[in-house]
């Protein structure tokens, strides 16, 4: 018997609902047109229809969510005092400014799109110098300039590789003075927080094998925004392996320039206590490509020195090596001690004819004889740039730092001591949060010791204050 009733015409209903669900189809065009949906009130309204983002404009929406951008402003002067040095001959080789003011605008631009990053640091530089000594005293100069201080794209294939190409500030190793591990920078920017180390353009392959472990092959493909005042950029390549554990951190660092100077450095940090941490870095090579004085001749006059590189095919061993422990006291305060040794470095006999070197360049250079005069600002630019990282052996430093000194105040006060010919630096840094944007910032160098020395070469004070915002 058919039954035509409400009961046929109910599991006829069910049924188209049983089948309708099964096949995971939305319910609401089922119940009510496709026009129109009843709103609260009892009225029909159109049902919005989205419009389904194209390839394009997914890719645009999904970049704009991930997109990031920092900007700054920095604004600093500063007051330098040369010393009248053998190397720096009344300012007049290094023509440095006695007054300088800047004010600098810096972006960082980020984003990811799926497994593509990229990241760039555009700045906009205005700055000022002003000269009170040497030829150029009462003399002024202005300069705008636009660049990119880093830039790098990377593709991420998976969790375990990142491939990365740009303009890049590569910086490791615990220690504060110097770090020798890193065959690419001398300068580790810990000077001055404020100031930003050129970039280099690197090629970068990243491997995670695991959460302890990293393998990183580099290649330092282009010297970017570094300067090279003799010697022309090589390239250096390197593999850097880098291990974390409980308290404990390891980086052993191989590399090869492509002057045929093979290094093999490293670092490891050891957190003894929550207060104490122990740390060492360093680096081996198989001779030294800087430049070393050599006494050629033997003149009723004095001896003849020359710089050159007598020990870049020196089979011996060299090495620079530091050696640092620092104490947390409850407080706040951190107190760093470190030492270096640099064997590549100048010893006491090697040290006293690079001077003598030095004054016979600063005669030539201010004789007045244009032939002389190129002569000795060849020399004077050799004994500037030796290529070494520290002039002499042996070096210690000491420093004190505090941050968030009543919630505002950041500070830092580091000496080094040149313990071979007796110079210092003193290096202080004071930071004040004025607002959450805000901040006001003082840097200084203050050098002790003799003219023949490392320290008193160039500078005898410079200092620099300035203010920082953020937007």
């Amino acid at each position: 018997m058919t039954d035509n009733g409400l009961g046929g015409k109910l599991r006829s209903t069910v049924t188209v609902l049983a089948v309708w669900c099964c096949l995971g189809l939305p319910l609401v065009p089922l119940c009510c047109s496709a026009e129109s949906v009843e709103n609260e009130e009892g009225r029909s309204d159109p049902v919005a229809q989205e419009p389904t983002p194209t390839g394009l404009e997914r890719y645009w929406e999904e970049i704009k969510d991930n997109f990031e951008v920092l900007a700054k402003l920095l604004i600093w002067g500063t007051a330098a005092q040369t010393t009248n040095s053998t190397q720096n001959p009344s300012n007049n080789f290094a023509n440095i400014p006695d007054l300088t003011a800047n004010a600098e605008i810096r972006a960082d631009f980020s984003f990811r799109i799926e497994k593509f990053e990229a990241f760039v640091k555009p700045r906009l530089n205005l700055d000022w110098q002003h000269w009170q000594t040497g030829d150029l005293a009462g003399e002024s100069d202005q300069d705008v300039e636009l660049f990119v201080n880093e830039w790098e794209v990377r593709f991420l294939p998976d969790r375990k590789f990142v491939l990365g190409f740009g303009r890049l500030n590569l910086q490791w190793g615990p220690s504060y003075f110097i770090s020798p591990s890193n065959p690419f920078f001398r300068d580790n920017g810990q000077a001055n927080p404020k100031r930003e180390v050129p970039g280099m353009e690197f090629f970068r392959l990243l491997w995670f094998p695991d959460a302890a472990w990293t393998i990183s092959v580099i290649a330092n493909t282009d010297e970017g925004r570094q300067e090279y005042i003799l010697d022309d950029f090589e390239r250096v390549y390197a593999v850097k392996v880098d291990h974390v554990s409980y308290r404990q951190y390891y980086s052993l660092i191989g590399s090869y320039r492509e002057d045929d100077l093979l290094q093999l450095g490293g670092y490891g940090n050891w957190s003894l206590s929550d207060a104490l941490m122990l740390y060492m870095e360093g680096n081996i090579m198989q001779g030294s490509a800087a430049l070393y004085p050599n006494q050629v001749a033997q003149t009723p006059f004095g001896p003849i020195i020359l710089m050159d590189d007598s020990r870049v095919d020196d089979s011996s061993l060299e090495g620079t090596f530091l050696w640092g422990a620092s104490y947390t006291f409850n407080l706040g305060p951190t107190l760093t001690m470190e030492y270096v040794f640099n064997s590549p470095g100048y010893g006491d006999r090697e040290a006293e004819q690079y001077y003598d070197f030095r004054k016979a360049a600063s005669i030539g250079f201010e004789s007045g004889f244009p032939l002389i005069n190129k002569i000795g600002t060849l020399f004077l630019a050799q004994t500037l740039e030796t290529g070494l990282r520290l002039l002499r052996q042996n070096y210690l430093v000491f420093q004190y730092q505090q941050a968030q000194i009543a919630d505002a105040v950041t500070a830092f006060i580091r000496v080094v001591h040149n313990l071979d010919d007796g110079s210092t630096q003193l290096i202080p840094y004071l930071q004040y949060d004025v607002t959450d944007h805000a901040q006001l910032f003082v840097n200084g160098l203050q050098t002790f010791g003799p003219q023949r020395s490392e320290f008193r070469s160039l500078l005898q004070y410079g200092w620099l204050i300035g203010v920082e915002y953020t937007f």
